[in-house]
């Protein structure tokens, strides 16, 4: 992975951010109030809703989108049926976890290394 980067989704608008996730406390707020935001370098920077945050796992779909935990993909078979899925990271690595198709391999590699799957959605998204 050459990156590290997340996304969440900001308090202010409710549109999703992606940057360097942070924790800060500014003692100009009231004492011992912190802040959880989106820091997009060099100035800009987003407060965001903690249950959203989301890390980039190192790959891109086949429309060369970043994927991020939590992202719903879509993959279409050779008989043009559409299969969905949510990335996950469970028992040590990212997968994606198929809605339908418990049988379909479940390592997010496989799915990505041969950009096989698009993004289309997160599940954080209303």
């Amino acid at each position: 992975m050459d990156k590290i980067l997340f996304k969440a989704v900001r308090v202010d608008n409710m549109e999703w951010v992606s940057g360097s996730y942070a924790n800060c406390h500014n003692p100009a707020w009231k004492p011992y109030e912190t802040g959880y935001f989106i820091i997009k370098y060099p100035d800009e920077y987003h407060e965001i809703y903690t249950s959203t945050v989301c890390q980039y796992i190192g790959y891109k779909d086949c429309a060369e989108k970043d994927v991020f935990e939590h992202d719903i993909v879509s993959y279409i078979d050779s008989h043009g049926k559409e299969h969905k899925g949510e990335v996950v990271f469970r028992d040590g690595m990212y997968k994606i976890e198929w809605a339908k198709d418990k049988d379909f391999r479940d390592d997010a590699f496989f799915w990505f290394a041969y950009r096989k799957v698009k993004v289309i959605g997160n599940k954080f998204d209303k």
